[in-house]
């Protein structure tokens, strides 16, 4: 990702096949660190993860510190990266997360989600119901949702 004269590059590398599976590949995004003279490795976006409140019956979004690499199917457009990740339902629903470049004070940044994440696909489809399995999932999942 180029920035103009006012910042280095940040680049962004994929992980080997053994990083990379059905849901995407391991990747890590660098830039030089002047001060210290070497690459530095860029913290990611935080996470969301969801918790369960039995009191309102509902789930409440909560963001967790970064843990390790971005992960899923990357795509890159100027300063920007949006990283598609399947969820593994079902529907074979995924995350499309928008992820921005974010100067830090010593030239080292971060990177940072850069807007709200969304769902695909974004109209219902056809229920793979080939497994009993399958039935069962679905089943469970529309008595939670709809059925409180």
């Amino acid at each position: 990702m180029k920035f103009g004269q006012e910042h280095l590059p940040v680049i962004v590398v994929q992980g080997n096949q053994s990083f990379c599976g059905i849901g995407g590949c391991q990747c890590r995004a660098f830039t030089w660190d002047a001060s210290s003279h070497r690459f530095a490795l860029l913290r990611g976006p935080s996470v969301t993860a969801y918790r369960y409140l039995a009191k309102t019956r509902q789930f409440q979004a909560m963001q967790l510190p970064y843990v390790g690499g971005l992960f899923g199917f990357l795509e890159a457009q100027g300063s920007h990266l949006s990283i598609l990740s399947r969820t593994y339902d079902v529907w074979q629903h995924a995350t499309v997360t928008p992820i921005r470049y974010v100067e830090g004070v010593r030239g080292v940044g971060s990177m940072q989600l850069g807007s709200e994440e969304r769902y695909l696909p974004t109209t219902p489809g056809p229920i793979p119901l080939n497994m009993t399995y399958a039935v069962l999932e679905v089943f469970l999942e529309a008595r939670f949702w709809i059925c409180p």
